[in-house]
């Protein structure tokens, strides 16, 4: 594992290079790929997806979105290898990556446990919506629910 005598700081460095070069023993692989990749403030009459809406309009909007639908795609299918499961956070997300005979997103569903379907273009991957993160609670109790308590 590590060797003795290793300080905090110097453990965890360490176990950020292994995580991220995914040299890990452990039935899970855990990868984080925002959909909306422009950053946005956590506040004000500009926060979020809807700031960036405002910002870009309709149409910017529909174009950027397909090119981060792809980009989350590609990444998926590198990372995922036609396997595992995606999780989304987010009604967009879940809209744009959804397979198109799934249910469209409901946050009802997404509290409930209830959205699940397929990653976009694949058999093997399933996709499932929980609740947005600022809902902790009935965010970490649907994660629990699919992942398992930890």
């Amino acid at each position: 594992m590590f060797a003795k005598g290793l300080s905090t700081k110097d453990r965890n460095k360490l176990r950020l290079e292994r995580m991220l070069a995914l040299h890990y023993d452990t039935p899970f692989r855990i990868g984080l790929c925002v959909y909306w990749s422009m950053p946005s403030s956590a506040g004000g009459p500009w926060s979020g997806v809807a700031g960036i809406r405002s910002l870009l309009r309709k149409k910017a909007m529909e174009e950027l979105e397909r090119f981060e639908r792809e980009r989350v795609l590609e990444a998926a299918e590198k990372f995922l290898r036609n396997r595992g499961i995606a999780i989304t956070f987010q009604k967009d997300a879940w809209e744009g990556l959804r397979s198109k005979h799934d249910h469209p997103y409901s946050i009802h569903a997404a509290k409930e446990g209830k959205l699940i379907g397929r990653l976009r273009g694949t058999k093997n991957i399933s996709l499932h919506g929980v609740p947005p993160t600022r809902l902790v609670g009935p965010c970490r109790r649907i994660l629990e629910q699919f992942l398992g308590p930890q």
